[in-house]
């Protein structure tokens, strides 16, 4: 006779356990939710802001560069987004170059499906010089370089942020064309259980 009934409160107890009843205990708010769809959707977000960054952005992942030793002349470098709302693992680096003389370049960052422009300068780069745009907050982008001959568009969607870091660049080349690379590293990312 105590064996049943042994087995029965053991079930009971176990059923309270593994969520199959009714609990007494109230709900908890997550301090970092999981990124869902709808926070990499740029539909219902307000454009980010682009402020000066205290320290210089650089890659983690290599990057287009005239300098033999592998170094950049970062000459600006900015933030996009507000950092402790990052909802993603990686680093994400967006780069203007120079690969040139001294040069004055128009540089234009949109954000979203309906491209507001969040960013615009007339820039004068110096001889190698690199505008660094790190990217705090996940979206569509659409970076733009102009020169007197010629212009180029990068564009970055939600799915260029995640846990690689990323490093994209555009640039002007010494004969005055637009040229633009992605480099990426490939870790397997955990996906959201959210």
């Amino acid at each position: 006779m105590r064996r049943p009934a042994l087995v029965l409160a053991a079930l009971l107890l176990l059923s309270g356990c593994s969520g199959i009843g009714p609990s007494e205990s109230s709900p908890t708010d997550s301090v970092s939710p999981a990124p869902t769809q709808s926070d990499t959707s740029t539909a219902h977000r307000s454009p980010p802001d682009v402020t000066g960054s205290n320290g210089t952005v650089l890659p983690r992942v290599p990057f287009p560069s005239r300098a033999p030793d592998g170094t950049h002349d970062v000459f600006r470098s900015l933030t996009v987004g507000d950092p402790p709302i990052r909802r993603f693992d990686g680093v994400t680096g967006v780069f203007v170059l120079n690969a040139g003389p001294n040069r004055t370049l128009n540089v234009t960052m949109a954000y979203g499906r309906d491209n507001t422009t969040i960013y615009e300068r007339r820039l004068e780069f110096p001889a190698d010089g690199v505008l660094a745009f790190e990217m705090s907050q996940s979206g569509q982008y659409a970076v733009t370089i102009e020169r007197a001959n010629d212009s180029g568009t990068m564009v970055l969607t939600g799915d260029d942020f995640d846990c690689n870091d990323r490093a994209y660049a555009i640039w002007i080349d010494e004969t005055g064309g637009v040229r633009d690379s992605y480099t990426s590293t490939l870790l397997g990312c955990g996906t959201s259980t959210g």
